[in-house]
């Protein structure tokens, strides 16, 4: 049974090419692509296994303070070999303004591809090929 989760979303989505890095612990050690993102989760692009409703540790690299807004987060599915979906524990109203703001540059075009932004310790060979 495959579930639809386009129909219960609700806030607004922005299409974006964030870097990332996530995992189980705040050394976040696997590094990615979001390409989807909102005030309540996003979507990470990454070959790496996520296990639903496990939690874990995301880092959005913010590229006008040039630094890493660190999340809790829980897997709301997987897409084998494409990525996992996320939804942010515990969000700050400062936490939802800086993702907001995010939102708000790609959607001005001003945010530059993901791969030429900092940050891109703790990268492993594939993470984000999808």
């Amino acid at each position: 049974m495959t579930e639809r989760l386009n129909n219960t979303r609700m806030h607004a989505r922005a299409k974006v090419s964030v870097s990332c890095a996530f995992g189980p612990t705040e050394d976040t050690p696997r590094s990615a692509t979001i390409t989807s993102l909102s005030a309540r989760g996003c979507f990470v692009k990454t070959r790496a296994w996520a296990e639903r409703g496990s939690g874990m540790f995301i880092r959005i690299w913010r590229e006008p303070e040039r630094d890493w807004l660190t999340l809790r987060a829980t897997v709301l599915y997987h897409m084998e070999k494409i990525g996992f979906g996320l939804k942010f524990d515990g969000v700050t109203p400062g936490e939802e303004e800086s993702i907001r703001a995010l939102m708000e540059e790609s959607l001005r075009g001003d945010a530059p591809p993901a791969e030429d932004r900092g940050g891109g310790e703790g990268h492993e060979e594939g993470d984000d090929d999808a």
